[in-house]
């Protein structure tokens, strides 16, 4: 950093805060086409770019009245001081100690920067801004920014507490979802460090999904269907460890275990963070070479937990196992390849298949457009051969009905809606729905639930499925219509 007073050429941490600060202040006038706002959009990026060589994310934070970018003191200098200290007002009102920003903003559409702009004016109404702001977030799939929340600070964020929770089935599920989110973040952002980590955070996240899944409310599968393309390590494993409590759950898997359960699944892709970026990011073919390192992330996962997890030996070894079974197959096909022909543990099964069925249904580099949580269940039961344990896979498509959550149906007679919750008879084709309603700017509402097992006077269904599709057609995320 240059010194106090210095005056030079603006820095890109300078030019980061600057453009933001000129979006704030556009986006209450322009359109997200508007001349201006696209070149601040540029200034915005290509600051961002830079501060990101080489790194998973930037974290810029307040302290004391001074910014801090990845830990460094950001000093007034003749030129930027104004902005420093305006932004920093800004940010301190809305009682916002800072964000953390992931390479996907280069990706990032002019709609999505500037909707975030707009949200952070618009959090200062709000009693609990950050929250407020890291929800919002939350329910539009952004993924290029996250919400430091208060006392949240580079060096105190890893042992701050948890922040407290409601009663088992009257928590708010996004609550629970974005809280984990994050502390899967840092635990990543240790890793990067080369540091060793806990799982204080993380275990206690995964406590609260036991207790809310245990509730038997739908709610927390619901925020399993959240989906972002651009941050897909954090979002996959998040509902990677949703999916497979629920279904440890449907398999009477006793409460301790599905704790050690979401931990593994929570932590079964640690080791593509170990991975070159541009192998994850390929959209063509892979190269032998390229290939195995994908191959390899189980066995990295399984590396890191055991080098790297603060823990008893035999707590990490309960944890690890499933990590580096996740992608053996039932019938041992898969990688990596074994000397032995010792079956998966349950909950390397169990993982297998959520981890699956939502790599199935969220858009990737190599299949931009996600299944229909029908069509990849139909898949995974019919293509799946020996790749799943049977009884482990029934009792998951069982538990999702045909149609899971969030699942887009077309009614016939035009009619649209979306599942809601599973079936109140056996007929597992017939879940609830809620029907959705088009409003003025091209979006949809929800309107009323409905049983689509009921039947009219004559016996027949009153509602004829005629379709299915997944939600991201309509640029729906389910949670924010479901919950």
């Amino acid at each position: 950093m240059a010194e106090e007073g210095y005056s030079a050429e603006i820095l890109p941490a300078e030019q980061l805060l600057q453009a933001l600060q000129s979006l704030i202040s556009m986006v209450k006038i322009y359109q997200a086409n508007n001349q201006l706002v696209v070149s601040g959009i540029n200034q915005l990026v290509k600051a961002a770019q830079v501060l990101l060589a080489g790194r998973d994310w930037v974290v810029v934070h307040l302290e004391n009245g001074r910014f801090f970018i990845n830990d460094e003191k950001l000093l007034r200098r003749k030129g930027a001081a104004n902005i420093l200290e305006n932004f920093y007002t800004f940010l301190s009102d809305r009682r916002i100690p800072g964000f953390r920003i992931m390479p996907a903003v280069a990706t990032a559409s002019p709609e999505e920067l500037t909707g975030f702009v707009q949200l952070l004016n618009s959090c200062g109404d709000q009693s609990e801004p950050a929250e407020w702001l890291e929800m919002r977030l939350l329910e539009t799939g952004v993924g290029w920014i996250s919400i430091l929340q208060v006392d949240e600070n580079i060096q105190a964020r890893k042992e701050h507490p948890p922040e407290e929770l409601e009663a088992p089935g009257r928590r708010y599920p996004k609550k629970i979802y974005a809280y984990t989110l994050r502390a899967l973040r840092e635990t990543a952002e240790t890793i990067g460090e080369g540091k060793r980590f806990g799982m204080r955070k993380t275990g206690r996240m995964i406590q609260a999904m036991v207790e809310e899944i245990s509730s038997q409310d739908s709610r927390m599968l619901v925020m399993s269907t959240v989906r972002e393309y651009s941050d897909q390590i954090f979002f996959h494993s998040v509902n990677v460890a949703i999916l497979a409590i629920q279904l440890g759950r449907e398999l009477g898997v006793a409460k301790d275990a599905l704790e050690r359960l979401g931990t593994c699944a929570l932590f079964h892709d640690l080791g593509k963070l170990t991975m070159p970026p541009e192998v994850l990011t390929r959209a063509g073919v892979l190269s032998e070479a390229e290939f195995a390192l994908v191959q390899q992330h189980s066995l990295d996962s399984a590396r890191l937990i055991l080098q790297g997890m603060v823990a008893p030996v035999a707590r990490k070894a309960a944890i690890m196992i499933p990590a580096f079974e996740h992608h053996l197959k039932a019938d041992l096909s898969g990688y990596p390849a074994l000397g032995w022909r010792k079956s998966p543990s349950l909950s390397g099964r169990i993982i297998a298949v959520a981890d699956a069925y939502d790599a199935l249904t969220s858009a990737r580099v190599y299949r931009r457009k996600p299944m229909s949580g029908d069509r990849a269940l139909g898949l995974m039961r019919v293509g799946g051969g020996n790749a799943f344990d049977p009884l482990v896979l029934k009792a998951f498509i069982r538990m999702l009905g045909v149609y899971p959550i969030g699942t887009l149906l077309d009614l016939g007679g035009g009619g649209t809606a979306m599942v809601s919750r599973s079936p109140l008879t056996d007929d597992l084709t017939r879940p609830r729905a809620v029907l959705l309603c088009s409003d003025d700017q091209g979006g949809v509402s929800r309107g009323e639930e409905v049983n689509l097992a009921e039947r009219d006077a004559t016996g027949e269904h009153r509602y004829r499925i005629v379709g299915s599709a997944h939600p991201s057609v309509r640029n729906i995320q389910p949670a924010q219509l479901l919950i």
